[in-house]
């Protein structure tokens, strides 16, 4: 019987068995390359990143709008002559200044988000250039509130003065009648005239007499209310000063680190981002 061999090494092979076997190829880096569905959480966050920076756009501008909106219409009748009308200029400047640098903020926080969107770059420029003037307003604001507050306070003091001045002339056109008829004449001649009796019950001396007492009684009291007005008003502008001002250099220094976005070395934004990167 005549021998036969068998080639083992040239045996087919089986292609499931290898198909089920067959590992991953490595890249060069020693990494094994799993395809394209690592990169599908990155394409999500990337979409959600952009619609939140659109968000926080838009935020920004309902923000903006609605506090400019509240601060034009507070600035009628427009009076900038009047020490209560700057008075309340700079009291509306400072109430629409937080909500406008929240707002720069919102649109800052969309170019984190989307810092490739040259749309929200350039408005990210625009607000850092409008934040340095915005930061200079508020500190020239400080002297304008301190002027129109000491205004304010003079304006009181004048008017209730004023009223003092009208009733001591009073006192004098009393005390220099020398009769009922004369005394009479007199007083329908004021502007205000009270409503004098028919018929006096008590001798024109007497009459005069107790007239000018009661109205020297009116002036003392009149000008000891006008000095307790006086030191509370001044009281009050002291403090309402001193926190204005503080306020003003807060939201300065706020507004000054947006324009600090723009460039580390633009003024004082810059040096206030460069101590908080120590």
């Amino acid at each position: 019987m005549g021998g036969f061999s068998i080639d083992w090494t040239n045996m087919p092979r089986n292609n499931s068995q290898d198909s089920e076997t067959e590992s991953p190829s490595m890249n060069p880096d020693g990494i094994y390359d799993v395809g394209d569905e690592l990169d599908e959480p990155k394409i999500s966050l990337r979409i959600v990143a952009k619609r939140v920076a659109q968000c926080l756009q838009v935020s920004a501008f309902l923000i903006a709008l609605s506090s400019l909106n509240t601060f034009l219409f507070s600035l009628f009748p427009f009076n900038g002559l009047r020490s209560t009308w700057l008075l309340g200029m700079s009291t509306a400047v400072l109430s629409v200044a937080t909500p406008l640098l929240i707002s720069f903020l919102l649109i800052a926080c969309a170019a984190a988000f989307d810092p490739n969107n040259k749309l929200i770059t350039s408005r990210l420029r625009f607000i850092a250039k409008v934040s340095w003037w915005i930061s200079l307003l508020l500190i020239v604001l400080i002297p304008i509130q301190i002027f129109s507050g000491i205004k304010a306070l003079q304006a009181r003091t004048q008017s209730i003065l004023g009223e003092v001045v009208v009733l001591k002339n009073i006192i004098k056109g009393i005390k220099s009648t020398g009769n009922e008829f004369e005394l009479r004449a007199f007083m329908a001649s004021l502007p205000n005239s009270p409503k004098l009796p028919a018929k006096f019950d008590a001798p024109f001396s007497v009459i005069r007499g107790n007239a000018i007492v009661n109205l020297e009684g009116t002036v003392n009291r009149a000008l000891n209310d006008a000095e307790t007005q006086k030191r509370n008003n001044l009281q009050v502008l002291i403090v309402e000063g001193t926190r204005n001002a503080i306020q003003s250099l807060l939201l300065a220094a706020g507004f000054a680190m947006v324009a600090g976005l723009r460039s580390q070395k633009y003024g004082i934004g810059g040096i206030i981002l460069g101590l908080l990167n120590l």
